[in-house]
């Protein structure tokens, strides 16, 4: 559709739960350079954090509520399997509640 006062296109959002996995489990491809795998998400401040998954397109600003993350410390742990090959990593993911820090993940020794 085209916005005559504009003359340009009036783009809509339609969220279509076909398109989207409706899992927490991610295919991506194996290779030397990694993957970035989202997990949480926080816009600038806003004191309330969410989880991420496949589900989080349905919701305004990918903010589920079922997913919220008050100002707290989260374990993550991330599984790779790949040939027959697995391995493991944990860390540790803080929302912390200022808008300047934000989220941190770090790795757990």
């Amino acid at each position: 559709m085209i916005d005559p006062a504009a003359g340009i296109p009036d783009v809509q959002w339609q969220f279509d739960p076909t398109k989207v996995p409706q899992s927490a489990r991610l295919d991506i491809s194996a290779d030397s350079e990694g993957e970035p795998v989202p997990i949480a998400i926080k816009y600038q401040g806003e004191q309330q954090a969410f989880g991420f998954t496949g589900e989080s397109y349905a919701y305004e600003g990918w903010r589920n509520p079922d997913l919220a993350l008050p100002d707290e410390r989260y374990l993550v742990t991330v599984r790779a399997t790949t040939g027959g090959i697995e391995g493991d990593a944990v860390f540790r993911l803080h929302n912390a509640a200022g808008a300047e820090t934000g989220l941190r993940l770090e790795p757990v020794s």
